[in-house]
């Protein structure tokens, strides 16, 4: 009879599949059957969260993986008089992970639909309205999606976007709440207009913060920063506070308005390095190629500290007072204040769009407090900025 037969371990992860373990399944049966433990659950990180299965397999491979570790711990368990059950450790995001148990291998190649996003929900339910594609590809092969609302022949033209930076991910959370509303409250009706929603323009900076998995060049790039001062943290909190690509490239400072005057970092670094010239960076380049298809009439760009609006890029005095304009618009349905932003650097998206392209852009940042944002702050940034994409519409309309 087993010494502890009720003592059992319902959160474990092992080397197979999980980056943040160093022990095989079989090892950790072995281990826990030493400590009296009668059984355990192995719940490894799934697809989205610290995960160490090659994203480039496909669905059923990978589904595999996982259930082959969950095969070499029972098969260990079996000859130890040990339990051993499946389930994965589901990540949705800053301080969102659930661990899910009952499953099992037929039922997770039955549902690839786990790894999609909530916009092949929304093309599903509103299949007659929005458009989904591909933008590019990331520095490390993510897709990078965009999808339309309203027709490509409509008269007006908007763009938003979010996470350009990998700590602010809440942007992108919002812009999808933002979206879900709209729809739910009928701005399809609005035929006139076509939304391009760009809800992750920096997928691997986002993994990295809210994961901290780090490629050997990132750690490279830690290790760099230390050496130079930029960080005195631990790898833990520099990842989350991680806002370039996967190659240390701050996207926001690697458009051409302004590029050679920025006060940059001379490396690759977690932030404020501008890359080897404009446009180098696969995630910059596939926004700005995506920008230049259309004739957009104001663009919007979500950013997360300061509970602001900037509007203001250049001399054109015409062209500011355009963005002015735009910029009290979105004040009127979220109270963020209005700034020129005179002491902003250059490089952004929203400053090649004014300067270079004539397009009426703001930036909107949505938190008070700094990025990470805590996950309770989606409920007030909601509250501010449900109603947005209908205001920037109405602008667009009223103003041409």
């Amino acid at each position: 009879m087993r010494e502890n037969m009720y003592l059992y371990e319902t959160h474990l992860h092992s080397s197979e599949c999980s980056a943040c373990a160093s022990s095989t399944a079989r090892e950790m049966v072995r281990r826990y059957k030493e400590a009296g433990y009668a059984g355990f659950v192995l719940t490894n990180h799934f697809i989205t969260g610290c995960t160490c299965v090659p994203k480039e397999l496909n669905w059923d491979e990978k589904m595999k993986i996982y259930y082959d570790a969950h095969l070499e711990a029972k098969d260990e368990a079996d000859q130890l008089d040990f339990d051993v059950f499946f389930g994965i450790e589901h990540h949705y995001g800053k301080g969102k992970e659930v661990l899910a148990y009952g499953i099992d291998l037929d039922f997770l190649k039955s549902h690839p639909e786990i790894e999609t996003s909530d916009i092949d929900t929304f093309a599903r339910m509103y299949s007659s309205i929005i458009t989904v594609e591909s933008l590019g590809t990331s520095e490390l092969g993510r897709d990078i999606p965009v999808f339309r609302i309203g027709r490509e022949d409509a008269e007006y033209h908007v763009l938003f976007h979010a996470s350009i930076h990998g700590r602010e991910h809440m942007t992108t959370w919002l812009l999808m709440a933002m979206v879900e509303y709209q729809l739910a409250h009928g701005i399809q009706d609005l035929d006139d207009v076509c939304f391009h929603i760009i809800p992750m323009v920096n997928p691997d900076g986002v993994i990295l913060s809210q994961t901290a998995s780090f490629t050997e060049e990132q750690l490279k790039i830690y290790n760099m920063d230390k050496m130079y001062g930029n960080t005195y943290y631990g790898k833990t909190w520099y990842a989350s506070q991680w806002k370039a690509n996967a190659l240390g490239v701050d996207l926001n400072r690697n458009f051409p308005s302004g590029w050679e005057d920025i006060a940059t970092r001379l490396e690759p670094s977690s932030e404020k390095y501008n890359g080897t010239e404009p446009l180098c960076a696969a995630e910059s380049k596939a926004l700005s190629e995506y920008t230049l298809r259309y004739e957009f009439d104001a663009t919007i760009s979500y950013h997360s500290s300061g509970c602001v609006i900037y509007y203001k890029y250049g001399d054109d005095e015409e062209m500011i007072d355009q963005c002015e304009s735009l910029a009290n618009a979105v004040y009127k349905v979220t109270g963020y204040v209005v700034q020129d932003g005179d002491e902003i650097d250059g490089g952004g998206y929203r400053d090649w769009a004014i300067a270079e392209l004539g397009i009426p852009s703001i930036t909107v940042e949505i938190g008070c407090d700094p990025a990470p944002l805590e996950y309770r702050e989606i409920y007030s940034a909601f509250a501010r900025n449900y109603d947005v994409l209908r205001a920037v519409a109405q602008w667009v309309k009223e103003s041409k």
